[in-house]
């Protein structure tokens, strides 16, 4: 007697496997969602590092008694003051190597101003431009090309 195997399409497979999927389901309990909302953990979220200015202080002597008042007013005005003055007029001696050259603030700027000058010249006319207007004029070519022949 010859032997027959059943076979099955892939319709039928596919639904078979969504019924047993069904059957699992069944089974378990329904899912149950965690949600927690924002202010449950916190009352207040704290701004970002980033988002907030650190000079942004409306009063900072606000908690401070009348002495720590005074003198937070005298280094911020020292501070001030030595933030706006030169090198030369905060040291008497430079301190590293690149403080020498800010000691001299004053006198390289008005050397290089000096210099910058001297070293200009107009684009206008010079010497030589004056020297090849007035060939062209009398030869009818410039000096600097092959004349005609």
């Amino acid at each position: 007697m010859p032997r027959y195997e059943a076979t099955l399409s892939e319709v039928a497979k596919n639904k078979i496997h969504a019924a047993t999927v069904e059957k699992e389901r069944a089974f378990l309990s329904p899912p149950i969602h965690f949600q927690q909302s924002m202010n449950s953990i916190t009352s207040e979220v704290t701004p970002k590092v980033t988002s907030v200015d650190p000079r942004d202080i409306r009063n900072p002597t606000a908690g401070l008694s009348d002495t720590h008042k005074a003198r937070y007013i005298k280094i911020r005005e020292d501070l001030e003051r030595s933030h706006q003055s030169f090198p030369a007029q905060k040291y008497r001696l430079a301190v590293t190597s690149s403080h020498e050259i800010g000691f001299d603030v004053n006198k390289r700027t008005k050397q290089q101003i000096k210099s910058s000058k001297k070293h200009s010249k107009p684009r206008l006319s010079s010497n030589i431009t004056k020297f090849a207007d007035q060939y062209c004029r009398i030869q009818g070519h410039s000096p600097y090309s092959k004349g005609r022949k």
